[in-house]
């Protein structure tokens, strides 16, 4: 019996995974195959109308004017410009013709109605907001909740029904059941229309979160260790939602997958944020944890400034986009909470901790130098941050009768921030050899 629940939990995993990876490729060939829970919205004029396109910079503003203008005067649009529409604004797919088609209205509506706008916007965060609590409230309670409801059963039933149940528990066929429902939660968001793009990440990623209480219960059946066993089986449920939301953060376009998946992985090489009671934990339970994250954040976040300092190509940029805000505020957030514990000269001493300081100026320095100059707010705010606590904690360990040579250097740092400030031609002439003939 044991046999047939590692076979049976080891499939359903396998099959699961492997049908979201072909629904990344051939979304057609999946949703033929698996039902359809409810009919998905139509691509009808009022999502157009309530889901309104509007470009973010000048930049977009400008590419969908000549998108527009390949458009016909009778409201059909081509399928690659509404492809190419979708790609300038960074959206989970093809936009529809009648929102392209409504651009310019847009714009000048926007203009007549900028705080009405933004109110809107604003509500429509919030129901996101509720609508993304509300999954991680149902996956955290459903397990117990189902539990509870079923014990009072115990004392109706007998005999036979009690026995199928545990017979149907021990060979894993509620397991198969909750892993078929995710999955076509997860197919179901890949049948919404281009309007409705955000709503279509929520049901696919109710699925993919499913996949972790599954998983758990799943794994449950076949270990009967304590703590250090529940310990396993959740990492194995963060790698399971990691291969799971990787692909579907490329396929929908989606920053919030992609940010989830980033936490998973930080989460599996050993960073963690737990409660304690009367408060919380977060950093690393042992120093090859530590050592894991640092690496991994700095190889991660290192990729990521590169390609932003640099031009990559359509098809790079269709891949890396869904993970950029993970990096940037995921990965620099476990990178300089690395360096900041191995700066301490608790965690190292001598040359270890001479060198991990100066890592630690220097990634501050590059860190917030890169993201100032491309506009990377995120990488920005959070080098100042750390900057700052670094500072802080740097004040603690000077000697009063060292104390001179860092009012020095606070004093030349003040200087040079009050020089740079009142001449910006000076930044200028640092990045155009030209500006000195103007």
């Amino acid at each position: 019996m044991v046999a047939i629940s590692h076979v049976t939990v080891f499939c359903a995993s396998a099959l699961s995974l492997a049908t979201i990876w072909g629904m990344c490729l051939n979304p057609a060939a999946v949703q033929s195959r698996l039902k359809q829970l409810w009919t998905p919205p139509s691509n009808d004029a009022a999502a157009s109308s309530a889901v309104a396109l509007k470009p973010r910079s000048m930049t977009q503003a400008f590419q969908l004017g000549m998108l527009r203008a390949q458009c016909r005067k009778s409201g059909w649009c081509p399928h690659h410009v509404l492809v190419r529409a979708g790609e300038v604004l960074q959206s989970a797919g093809p936009v529809m013709a009648d929102q392209l088609l409504r651009v310019e209205s847009v714009l000048k509506e926007e203009d007549e109605r900028e705080s009405t706008m933004k109110r809107m916007r604003g509500m429509m965060n919030l129901v996101n907001i509720a609508w993304f609590v509300s999954i991680v409230g149902i996956i955290c309670t459903i397990i117990p909740f189902v539990i509870k409801l079923l014990l009072p059963l115990k004392d109706i039933f007998a005999g036979a029904v009690i026995s199928a149940f545990l017979a149907m528990h021990r060979n894993g066929v509620f397991s198969v059941v909750g892993f078929y429902l995710c999955l076509c939660l997860v197919v179901q968001g890949s049948r919404y229309p281009p309007g409705y793009a955000y709503s279509a990440v929520m049901v696919s990623l109710s699925g993919a979160m499913g996949f972790a209480p599954c998983i758990v219960y799943s794994l449950s059946l076949l270990s009967r260790q304590e703590a250090a066993g529940m310990r396993q089986i959740i990492r194995i449920a963060m790698l399971y939602c990691l291969l799971v939301l990787a692909p579907l953060a490329v396929f929908f376009q989606s920053s919030l997958m992609g940010f989830l998946s980033c936490a998973a992985l930080f989460d599996l090489c050993g960073f963690g944020i737990r409660y304690m009671g009367i408060g919380y934990e977060i950093g690393f339970e042992n120093r090859q944890d530590l050592f894991r994250c640092l690496l991994v954040s700095f190889c991660f976040l290192s990729a990521y400034l590169l390609l932003a300092m640099s031009s990559p190509s359509e098809s790079i940029q269709h891949y890396t986009r869904p993970f950029s805000k993970g990096m940037t505020v995921v990965g620099s957030m476990v990178y300089f909470i690395s360096l900041l514990i191995l700066s301490h000269p608790w965690i190292s001493k001598g040359r270890d901790y001479m060198l991990a300081n100066s890592v630690m100026l220097a990634s501050l320095v590059v860190c917030a130098g890169i993201g100032s100059i491309w506009g990377i707010d995120a990488v920005t705010n959070i080098s100042c941050t750390y900057a700052v606590l670094w500072a802080m904690e740097k004040q603690f360990e000077i000697v009063p009768g060292n104390v001179a040579p860092a009012f020095v250097f606070f004093c030349s740092l003040y200087y040079i921030a009050h020089f740079i400030q009142t001449r910006p031609h000076f930044l200028l002439c640092l990045v155009d050899p030209d500006c000195m003939g103007r």
